[in-house]
């Protein structure tokens, strides 16, 4: 769905949207494949749903990482994501925000600890020739805004992928 009126407002609330939580990790998932890029037929954008399914798996596998078996059923315990595709039809790659859930700041420190460890060497396993950089987020605002930053364009939703959107697993 393309959304192209309420751009200007949307891309300043989008950023202050996202404010409202506490993000631990900034990534950036590339494909490094022109084959992974998306096209144009008749002047509609196709919906990318390989790239959409790389981050998917992606995400079911850090949540199994970080939460053990048990993952799928543990809803309020996984990680809460917001992603944005970037350059979708030539050099396709995925921005995200990541949140770790617990009440315990060990338990906190523990799953960062882990992604950390882990996050790379998943999505290079699940997408041969991809990149995976991951920082610490001391400004969030500005993250916010950077990764949000394809906002300026035609807004299609396929290209975000919203918090809890992959919570069936």
């Amino acid at each position: 769905m393309l959304l192209s009126r309420n751009v200007p407002k949307i891309r300043t609330e989008i950023p202050i949207w996202l404010e409202q939580w506490k993000f631990s990790r900034f990534v950036t998932l590339s494909f490094n494949d022109g084959s992974a890029s998306g096209s144009r037929t008749r002047g509609s954008l196709l919906p990318f749903g390989s790239l959409r399914e790389r981050l998917r798996m992606w995400d079911a596998h850090m949540n199994g990482a970080l939460l053990g078996r048990n993952w799928a059923i543990q809803h309020a315990d996984r990680m809460f994501t917001f992603y944005a595709l970037e350059k979708a039809e030539f050099n396709p790659h995925w921005h995200g925000m990541i949140k770790f859930f617990s009440d315990d700041p060990a338990e906190v420190t523990r799953q960062e600890k882990v992604f950390d460890a882990k996050a790379r060497h998943v999505w290079e396993q699940l997408v041969p020739g991809g990149s995976l950089d991951s920082q610490t987020i001391d400004n969030q605002i500005g993250v916010a805004k950077y990764v949000s930053k394809t906002l300026q364009y035609e807004l299609y939703y396929q290209n975000f992928i919203v918090p809890d959107e992959f919570v069936r697993g």
